[in-house]
């Protein structure tokens, strides 16, 4: 528990022979709220990216898919960065509430929570940049006529706007609330957490990770390892140590504290 050695010292402790999570309405309701917050950030800034790429387009510019670069990424992750430290706020509070333990400060983001939210954005604007360079490749032999790349674009972008936006506003909001629940029960002195899948259909590499306990602030799973699903499919594991849901996109699991 480095991270909060000599900072986040609790200012009372009420410690309780059955420790409760956050109900599952109290967690449902944070997260959604969240996720609508994150939602709209991820459309402002599609539509801003969308404007920019129709002048480019109109300008008679052809290397348009190069166009979300690292500024992008930039914009992005302030567009977000906010409502997830918000949500990361909310969920410490209420789990440590409920632990019956206060704080006198709320942690910063660690370095794993900024690098995990930078992949997210970086995978966003690569989609994005794939799906341009599908559309509108810079080899082309004539430029698309102008009406027409302007509905293409349009396409690209409502796809972006609808489940693209809803499917990285859900995926983020969860990976950060489970991270904020492990750090807060971390910090009031916990111990044990267990992977419980909650998702009526629920993948098969979830149902693996089913029951598995750890040692909380200890992965359930680390970079390069391999999960075996239940139907015999293998994951990759390649971007980090997973310390907590979600495993993948649209992951419903969650850690309970045993």
């Amino acid at each position: 528990r480095d991270r909060w050695h000599g900072r986040f010292v609790p200012a009372s402790v009420q410690r309780k022979t059955s420790v409760a999570s956050l109900n599952a309405q109290e967690y449902d309701d944070i997260l959604e709220d969240a996720e609508g917050t994150i939602e709209k950030a991820v459309q402002e800034e599609n539509d801003r990216e969308k404007d920019a790429i129709l002048l480019a387009l109109r300008r008679g510019e052809r290397h348009v898919a190069e166009m979300p670069t690292a500024e992008n990424r930039q914009a992005f992750l302030l567009a977000i960065g906010p409502a997830l430290y918000a949500l990361y706020r909310k969920v410490w509070t209420a789990t440590t509430d409920r632990l019956g333990v206060s704080f006198t400060e709320i942690p910063d983001f660690s370095a794993a929570q900024i690098d995990a939210i930078q992949r997210a954005v970086t995978s966003y604007t690569a989609t994005t940049q794939h799906l341009l360079q599908t559309r509108f490749p810079a080899d082309a032999t004539a430029p698309m006529p102008l009406n027409e790349a302007e509905q293409v674009l349009d396409d690209i972008v409502h796809y972006n706007n609808t489940v693209r936006a809803k499917q990285m506003a859900a995926t983020e909001a969860r990976r950060m609330a489970e991270a904020a629940k492990v750090d807060a029960w971390r910090a009031a002195g916990q111990h044990e957490g267990v992977w419980r899948t909650h998702s009526t259909k629920p993948c098969e590499f979830c149902l693996a990770l089913e029951g598995r306990r750890v040692t909380l602030g200890e992965p359930f799973v680390k970079l390069h390892d391999k999960i075996h699903g239940v139907s015999g499919k293998t994951m990759n594991v390649t971007y980090a140590d997973v310390y907590h849901p979600g495993l993948h996109p649209a992951c419903q699991c969650t850690v309970e504290l045993i």
